[in-house]
């Protein structure tokens, strides 16, 4: 069973990373919270994008073909 989407946020590593104020914002909007300056210390980890790290990418594409996650 899935659950509906108003029941969750999905926060995105690479944009909080990219976009850490917006994408917190975002976080608080959906909490009922109104937005509040933040810090903080994230930095991407690899220099890579995700996509040149993974080692059976046309592997990992097939299988995600037709589905929502799809890359």
């Amino acid at each position: 069973s899935s659950f509906p989407s108003s029941q969750y946020h999905v926060v995105d590593y690479d944009a909080l990373v990219k976009d850490t104020q917006g994408t917190l914002d975002a976080t608080f909007r959906w909490l009922g919270l109104a937005p509040v300056p933040v810090h903080s210390t994230f930095v991407p980890t690899s220099p890579k994008r995700v996509e040149d790290s993974i080692a059976n990418l046309d592997d990992v594409r097939a299988a995600l073909r037709g589905t929502k996650w799809e890359i």
